[in-house]
């Protein structure tokens, strides 16, 4: 290990004594992070804190288009008889 992947390698190690979930694959075959219980071999596997997908609320017309959020909606903002209030969730992989 050189010295930036041994800062890294702490940090993924900190983060999981502070209770963060780790998610670990291995380096030769695996194309997927899975949850994992690190082993700490750094030689046969990649790990990393596991990403928390942002959620937000927003007011969505049948076409798309996302009109205003809830949070800053202002008076003036027209949302029409069409608009739906949706939840958004990030896709992270």
């Amino acid at each position: 290990m050189n010295v930036e992947e041994t800062k890294k390698a702490i940090k993924v190690m900190q983060a999981f004594v502070g209770g963060a979930e780790i998610e670990a694959k291995a380096k030769d075959h695996a194309t997927t992070w899975d949850n994992a219980t690190p082993a700490w071999d750094w030689e046969g596997w990649d790990y990393r804190i596991k990403k928390k997908p942002i959620e937000v609320w927003a007011y969505v017309a049948l076409s798309g288009v996302c009109l205003a959020s809830p949070y800053n909606l202002s008076p003036d903002v027209s949302l029409g008889s069409d608009a739906r209030l949706i939840r958004l969730r990030e896709v992270v992989e």
